[in-house]
């Protein structure tokens, strides 16, 4: 199963590093984001949702619902 970060991710036809750059995490850290060999951390998580416009508790697997901010 592939991991919500790296679908939305290609959804924006974005690569790795060009979303680490763009929502300012190192590309390292966002690779092991997006493999789930870490946890996010909260900053990191609220940056993540504000840039797919997406609640952190979908990006953090507590829901299934993919819900918009506004």
């Amino acid at each position: 199963m592939e991991s919500r970060l790296k679908l939305l991710r290609e959804e924006r036809n974005l690569s790795p590093s060009e979303l680490a750059r763009t929502v300012g995490i190192s590309l390292l850290t966002y690779q092991r984001y997006e493999k789930d060999h870490t946890r996010m951390k909260t900053a990191d998580l609220y940056k993540l949702a504000l840039f797919f416009d997406c609640s952190m508790d979908y990006l953090a697997y507590r829901t299934q619902k993919r819900e918009v901010l506004r």
